[in-house]
């Protein structure tokens, strides 16, 4: 990247680091049947060069993003009950979930997904996903629909997360909150780009 030829790119520039996902874009001459190559990409180094005359430059070294873009356990999956839910139903309205600011429900929790309800409390159950409704960035609630009713009640506050999968313990204190991001079925996925959390 020529900084000094185009200043308004610095912001861009200073914002990369080691494992930043950046989408390269290399725009052919015009003429006939002239299309952009776009490339997904993951930084891997970063030198910068400059001189007192005002040169100023910055050399990426990129890795393709593409066989890592259909999957990525990003963190521990938790939120709470918004909405207070009676037993023998198959939607309940959930808090935001984790990185609700950048991205919208459905890229963080997808069909298939199985959830505790009520997560260290009697009225625990694990429920699977049906679906999600349609949130943007920045959303603060989520009507998630599961394959199958309740049969308990939850309460607005009640924990919501991903049960541990079989065969592991955790230390007592992060137990008493929530699962650790342990999901040996890489549920939370989703094919395209998503912001970091």
């Amino acid at each position: 990247m020529d900084v000094a030829s185009n200043p308004a790119v610095m912001a861009t520039a200073l914002g990369l680091g080691f494992g930043t996902r950046a989408q390269v874009n290399r725009r052919p001459p015009s003429g006939p049947g002239a299309t952009q190559l776009s490339i997904q990409t993951f930084v891997e180094h970063l030198s910068w060069a400059g001189d007192d005359q005002g040169n100023l430059k910055l050399a990426l070294q990129l890795t393709p993003a593409a066989p890592y873009l259909n999957w990525w356990v990003m963190s521990s999956l938790h939120t709470a009950v918004a909405t207070a839910s009676t037993a023998g139903t198959a939607t309940v309205m959930l808090a935001a979930l984790t990185g609700s600011a950048s991205n919208p429900a459905s890229a963080v929790l997808v069909p298939g997904t199985v959830l505790t309800l009520s997560y260290g409390t009697a009225n625990a159950e694990n429920l699977t996903v049906k679906s999600v409704a349609t949130t943007v960035a920045g959303y603060s609630t989520v009507a998630v629909t599961f394959t199958t009713n309740t049969t308990q009640n939850h309460s607005v506050g009640d924990v919501v997360c991903q049960p541990l999968p079989s065969g592991y313990q955790l230390p007592a204190a992060t137990a008493a909150g929530f699962p650790a991001s342990l999901d040996g079925g890489a549920t939370l996925s989703v094919a395209g780009p998503r912001a970091a959390y």
